[in-house]
């Protein structure tokens, strides 16, 4: 990966954000207080929608499965913003972006809404329903 210093960065201590998950992972996740980080267009992750109504457009791919949402606290911290089009140019390396000091991607100008992308499972507290 080039140098990040055309991509924006910033601290921020602490976001209330929004994943989708099956039901059948739900329980598993909230018992166990942790998100396990999956990949995508932003590297390895743990992957969150700022608002609830991008969670729907973020899975509308798998129209079989069931889901429910999910909120936690993110503790952001140190974050750099990449665009769509700088992930599908580069491959993001989320291993030296932790090195650098970076906790959390935020990828923006994506058609579902931004990404937020949080580096370490540590970082996420208080999972809950969004409902009930």
């Amino acid at each position: 990966m080039s140098s990040t210093s055309q991509n924006k960065t910033g601290n921020i201590h602490r976001l209330a954000l929004f994943h989708r998950t099956p039901i059948e992972c739900a329980e598993i996740i909230i018992s166990s207080q942790q998100f396990k980080k999956g990949g995508g267009l932003y590297g390895t992750g743990i992957y969150f929608a700022n608002t609830y109504e991008a969670t729907t457009l973020k899975t509308k791919h798998h129209p079989k499965s069931k889901w429910c949402v999910l909120v936690a606290d993110v503790y952001i911290g140190n974050y750099i913003v990449f665009t769509k089009n700088d992930a599908l140019q580069k491959k993001i390396d989320t291993n030296e972006l932790l090195k650098k000091g970076f906790n959390t991607i935020f990828g923006v100008q994506m058609p579902t809404g931004r990404e937020i992308v949080c580096l370490e499972e540590s970082r996420v507290k208080n999972i809950r329903y969004v409902y009930g």
